[in-house]
This record gives C-alpha cells, sequence and structure tokens, in this order.
C-alpha cells in the first residue's frame, strides 16, 4: 500500500492583504502529479487544510475542485482528511455526498 501523507495547507491564507491562492494551485497540482506518479492507494491530510474555521468561498472551491479532480485521475483512492486547530469538522465532511 502506497500512502502520500501531508498537512498544513492553510488554504485561503493571505500575507498582508496578497492572496496566495496561485501557490496553493502550484501546490496542489504538485501534489495531483504525485500521487498520480506513485501509484498512491491513499491521500492522507491531517489537518489545516484551511486557514480558518469559517473559509472563503474561493478556499472552500479551491479544495472541492481538487479532490473531485484527483478522483476522476485516480480512481479507487482513498483520501482522508482529518480536521487541525483551523478547521471545522463539519465543513470538511460537506463534499462527501458528491465524492
Amino acid at each position: 500500500m502506497r500512502l502520500i501523507h501531508t498537512s498544513d495547507w492553510h488554504l485561503g491564507h493571505e500575507i498582508l492583504g496578497f492572496d496566495r491562492g496561485p501557490e496553493h494551485d502550484h501546490f496542489l497540482d504538485w501534489l495531483k502529479q504525485q500521487v498520480t506518479a506513485l501509484a498512491a492507494d491513499v491521500l492522507l491530510v491531517t489537518g489545516d487544510l484551511y486557514d480558518t474555521v469559517n473559509p472563503s468561498t474561493a478556499a472552500q472551491s479551491r479544495l472541492y475542485e481538487f479532490l473531485a479532480s484527483l478522483l476522476r485521475d485516480v480512481p479507487g483512492l482513498q483520501i482522508v482528511l482529518t480536521g487541525g486547530n483551523h478547521d471545522s469538522a463539519a465543513r470538511l465532511e460537506l463534499p462527501c455526498p458528491l465524492l
């Protein structure tokens, strides 16, 4: 079994009003390539997917689009998301019915 572990994405984070969305997109593209290239069976993300408990719509969209794209490209991949101090467990479970 091949497992990729990552954490602390902090989607939605800004630095002095500067949107870090393009950096997050670059990271997520790289991660998707790694999952595919390594033929991972599981992607484990342990906490702080978002930067705040109430993330922006853009941050949530970024996560949902990434997860949907990843599952389209890697059918059968198991994805485990656990909440951190910046995450709401209920919010992390929102896309489950769609995925």
